[in-house]
């Protein structure tokens, strides 16, 4: 309780959810984000070179203390980038999704298409890899969706929605089930086909109920920020929130 609480965003620790490692960077990572944000946005269309000078030197400054850290920054590109007036083509975004698979595909062995990328295969700091492909190839990947005139219905319908509210709590619950439901029927069964039935199953009906609280606290903090904000009453909050 302790460690999801507020140890894994101020001393990063995860030895019991080895999940919370990535805590830290993203509690950080978004200070950093907040704080960054009001200068992008005055800079952008103003001095134009000063805007790329700012998020450069950050993201230089993220580096030096995480390579993990760097994304945050870089994702501010996303801003500039759609408040463009060009748009590619379809033929383009195609290219481009197809492109960002591929790199993020790459888990640190350089063999058949990832060749190229060997001399990374040296580093034994994960950070340095993801720096170089991961954070490129998914601010890639981000730009090529949103920059769709009309985006596709589905993105945006039930079965999607349902499949992101799950998302965060399965990749909280998932390591603690495989280390005990999924582990105790492979050891008890023998198969390893059952055990990872069980890892899974159990993984998302622990995340069901962790997805229903988080639905319901983040309309709180929505509640709370907009009544702050406006002056507004706190029941009109979760329709904004959700809006």
């Amino acid at each position: 309780f302790l460690q999801g609480a507020w140890r894994t965003f101020i001393y990063g620790d995860n030895y019991y959810d080895s999940s919370l490692w990535t805590m830290t960077v993203e509690f950080w990572g978004s200070m950093l984000t907040f704080a960054l944000a009001p200068i992008v946005f005055f800079l952008q269309g103003r001095w134009t070179l000063s805007f790329w000078v700012c998020i450069a030197a950050v993201v230089f400054l993220a580096l030096q203390v995480s390579y993990f850290l760097c994304a945050f920054p870089a994702s501010l590109l996303l801003y500039p980038l759609l408040a463009m007036d060009f748009r590619p083509n379809r033929w383009v975004r195609g290219a481009m999704v197809m492109v960002s698979l591929a790199l993020l595909g790459y888990a640190g062995s350089a063999v058949g298409i990832y060749r190229p990328f060997a001399v990374l295969d040296v580093a034994s700091d994960v950070g340095l890899r993801q720096a170089c492909v991961a954070i490129p190839a998914s601010v890639m990947l981000v730009y090529a969706v949103l920059s769709v005139d009309e985006p596709l219905s589905w993105f945006s319908g039930k079965v999607a929605r349902f499949l992101g509210e799950l998302s965060f709590p399965l990749y909280l619950v998932h390591v603690p089930v495989i280390c005990s439901l999924g582990s105790w029927v492979l050891l008890t069964s023998g198969s390893t086909a059952l055990g990872a039935a069980a890892a899974i199953l159990g993984s998302i009906l622990a995340a069901l109920p962790l997805m229903t609280f988080n639905n319901w606290w983040v309309q709180m903090v929505g509640a709370l920020f907009n009544r702050f904000r406006r002056g507004g009453p706190i029941a009109a909050a979760p329709a904004a929130s959700s809006a």
